[in-house]
Order: C-alpha cells, then sequence, then structure tokens
C-alpha cells in the first residue's frame, strides 16, 4: 500500500500526460505502459486497503500511517500547503493542535482495542531489552533469542512477583521488536549493521524517487512492534528493496550492463544452490514425515518410538519442538538422565516451561527432590499465570511426606487467578481441596 500510494501520487502528472496524449491519438507502447502501470497502482492500493482495514493490525496501521505521511510530505504541492500554513502561525498553532488531538485520540484507540495485547508487547519489549545485556557487543548467538528470554522472565517476575504483567506473559518465539531480537543474538554489532543498510537504502531510494523507498520505510516501522525479517516473503521484500537501492545510483547504461550481469550470476548461482540444496531439502521432508509417523506410535509405544526418535534426532537438533518429546519418550521409558541431557538442550532453543517440567520430573523420579523443586520453581518464574508448576511442587511436598508445605501450596492454588479455566485447571484445584481437607 504504501509503494503503490507513493506512485499513485508522485506518478499522477505522468499518468495524465501520458493518456491526455493517448488521447489525442498517439500510439507509443511507452504511453500504454505508464497508463496501465499507473491503473495497477490503483488496482494494488485499493485491494490493499479492503484487506487492511479487515485484518486490524495496530502495528501495520501505525507503520502504514509514518509511510503515508512521509509520502506526503514529500509531494511538493502539499509540502507547499504545509509552508504556507506554518507562516500563518496562528492557522499553524490550530491544525497543529487539531492533529495531535487526533493523533493522541488514535493511539489511545489502538492500546485500548486490544489492551491485554498491547500490555504483553510492553512486557516483550522489556524482557527483551534485558536480554541484550547479557552479551550487548557481539550477542549471544543466532537463535538463542528463545531460551535467553525465558531465563529475563524468569528473573523479572522474580524481582516483581506482584507485577501487572504477571496475567499477560507468554512464551514468545520472538521479541516483537526485531531490532531488539537482532541485538539480542547479534548484539550492538549487527544492530548497527542492519541499521546502516535499511537507512543508506532508504536515502538511496528516496534521492533516486523509487516509491520502493516508502515501503521500504512501513517495513523497518513495522519492524518496530512485530517479526517481519522472520517471515520468508517479507524478509524477500526486504531484499528487493535494497537491491533496488543500489540500482537507483547508476545511469541508463550501467543499469542494463549490471542487469545483464545479474541475470548470469543468477543463473549460475541458482543451479549451484538447486544442485546442491535440493536433495538435502528433499531428504528434510522425507525425516520430518518419518517423525510424524514416530510421535504417532509415541502414545501406545514409547519405546519403539524412542528408538525411531533416535536415528532421527540428527536431522531435528535445532528443533525443540522434536526434542521435548523425545526427551519426554526417554522420561516415560525411564531413562531420566538421558531425557534429561535431551530436555536441556531443547530448553536452550526454546522459552517454553513444560521443559523445565519435565526435568523436574525426571529429578523426582530419581530421587533428587531439591533439584525437582528448583526446576518446578523455574518453570513458575518464567511463566507465573500457569498452574501447573505450583500443582506439582505440592505433589512433590505431599509424595515427600512434607504435609504442611504441601497444604501451604494447596492454599496458593486455590487462590491462583486463572488465565483460562480449563477441566485440567479445576481437576487440580479439586486435587489441591482434597488434599486440604483429607491431608492428601
Amino acid at each position: 500500500m504504501a509503494v503503490s500510494f507513493a506512485y499513485v501520487l508522485h506518478g499522477y502528472s505522468n499518468f495524465k500526460e501520458s493518456f491526455s496524449r493517448i488521447k489525442k491519438g498517439e500510439r507509443a507502447a511507452g504511453l500504454f505502459a505508464t497508463v496501465a502501470v499507473y491503473g495497477l497502482g490503483c488496482v494494488a492500493l485499493t485491494a490493499g486497503a479492503i484487506i487492511f482495514f479487515a485484518v486490524f493490525s495496530r502495528s501495520a496501521m501505525v507503520a502504514l500511517f509514518v509511510s503515508l505521511t512521509v509520502v506526503l510530505f514529500m509531494y511538493g504541492p502539499f509540502r507547499q500547503y504545509v509552508c504556507n500554513v506554518v507562516r500563518m502561525k496562528r492557522k499553524a498553532v490550530i491544525t497543529a493542535s487539531c492533529v495531535l488531538l487526533v493523533v493522541s485520540l488514535c493511539a489511545a484507540g489502538l492500546y485500548y482495542a486490544k489492551k491485554d495485547s498491547a500490555d504483553g508487547r510492553m512486557l516483550m519489549w522489556k524482557v527483551s531489552a534485558k536480554t541484550v545485556t547479557h552479551n550487548p557487543v557481539e550477542g549471544s548467538g543466532l537463535g538463542t533469542f528463545a531460551a535467553n528470554y525465558a531465563e529475563s522472565q524468569a528473573d523479572y517476575f522474580e524481582k516483581y512477583p506482584e507485577s501487572a504483567y504477571k496475567a499477560v506473559a507468554g512464551v514468545p518465539e520472538y521479541a516483537f521488536n526485531e531490532y531488539l531480537h537482532v541485538a539480542s543474538e547479534l548484539g550492538v554489532v549487527g544492530l548497527a549493521l542492519l541499521l546502516s543498510v535499511i537507512i543508506v537504502a532508504f536515502v538511496n531510494l528516496r534521492q533516486g524517487n523509487d516509491p520502493y523507498a516508502y515501503g521500504l520505510l512501513a517495513l523497518a516501522v513495522f519492524a518496530l512492534f512485530s517479526y517481519p525479517f522472520s517471515i520468508l516473503s517479507l524478509k524477500i521484500l526486504l531484499v528487493l528493496y535494497v537491491a533496488s537501492s543500489a540500482n537507483c545510483r547508476l545511469d541508463e547504461n550501467k543499469k542494463r550492463r549490471v542487469s545483464r550481469l545479474a541475470l548470469a550470476a543468477l543463473t549460475l548461482y541458482g543451479g549451484v544452490v538447486l544442485a546442491f540444496l535440493v536433495p538435502v531439502y528433499q531428504e528434510k521432508v522425507e525425516m520430518v514425515g518419518e517423525w510424524k509417523k514416530a510421535a504417532s506410535i509415541a502414545g501406545y509405544d514409547s519405546e519403539y518410538a524412542a528408538r525411531d526418535y533416535a536415528s532421527l534426532v540428527q536431522w531435528h537438533t535445532d528443533n525443540p519442538a522434536f526434542l521435548f518429546e523425545y526427551g519426554r519418550l526417554h522420561h516415560l521409558n525411564g531413562n531420566y538422565a538421558l531425557s534429561n541431557r535431551i530436555l536441556s538442550e531443547g530448553a536452550a532453543l526454546s522459552a517454553d516451561p513444560m521443559f523445565y517440567n519435565v526435568i523436574g520430573n525426571n529429578y523426582k523420579a530419581m530421587g533428587e527432590a531439591a533439584l525437582a523443586e528448583r526446576s518446578y520453581r523455574k518453570a513458575f518464574d518464567i511463566l507465573p499465570n500457569r498452574m501447573y508448576p505450583k500443582y506439582l511442587i505440592m505433589k512433590l511436598y505431599d509424595d515427600n511426606g512434607d504435609g504442611e508445605k504441601a497444604r501451604s501450596i494447596a492454599r496458593e492454588i486455590l487462590s491462583f487467578d486463572v488465565k483460562i479455566e480449563s477441566s485440567a485447571t479445576l481437576e487440580m484445584q479439586e486435587l489441591a481441596r482434597d488434599l486440604l481437607e483429607n491431608g492428601g
């Protein structure tokens, strides 16, 4: 929408002139192309608007507002109008006040439209900023964000146990702010490189009067509130904008030469990539299929399923969902130490507290009550709006004969503010009530 709006607004004079010449009888191909592309821009803008308001994405609204505002200020007649208003001070003050009031009301409306979601984002940004401090210069490494987030969120709720954010806490894979995510994994060095690429690309596109400048701006603003650089289609758009920015500095002859070289290089590179990666990708797809088969039998033959998982683990060392299932199978089979090793590898890639619940169950089965309690408490600290870790702690105390502590936790469970009530939460509270009434 940002690219289309910029093209429609800035290209209107060319469209009007080309259309006028066609009406006078000229039949040049370039004139028809100009009119056709302008029409496509109008269609794209209209179609985008229909989808845009149906989706109701607040992040997209902010990104589009910023981009369209810049587009308007880059448009000569509108900029001239603003300058004229500014010269008339009284009119300028009234206009600025009205604009500020409208923007404030819109911002408040966007916040209260999905208040819990907005509060959840605020928590994610606070905790994500904390993960940056783990290794601020060079970052903690690619793929480490989720685990670092879990550690930082646990520290946050340990420090602020009565925080209002407790009700909206979750276990996100992303920071919902790409710049914080990059800073966490690649440090300020990686963040500086990313910002440099975006800023230089935007300046080049703007100086070349390329509508892609405003698409890049919208994408960069959207990245403040979401995770577009983790979505393939939007990553492709980012590459397209950056590549186009390099093209803006070339004259027409150089553009043609570069285009021919780029086509030859792309053909060669594409052939090499296809030759090497397609077989690997096909094998990966087959291994995912084998994983699904193994998962389908895990419920009734955990030992056989565990052997299948062992043959597939080399393909899924970076997949926390696979590692959780694999570790849980070993827990069911009584291989508690091996289960904990696998689950620890998965926990290093994920923010899901369920890893620590199963690790605690393993320690409990091995007779390591202190380590089991520590694992359960870590699971609760990561996500203090879930009752399950508290229930596991209550059972641990009860099974070890520590009735007073078990009853204390049972009272906490009965007074627990449940985020989403379910049959599981009702059953846990019923068992806690039974423990208090009947002694376990």
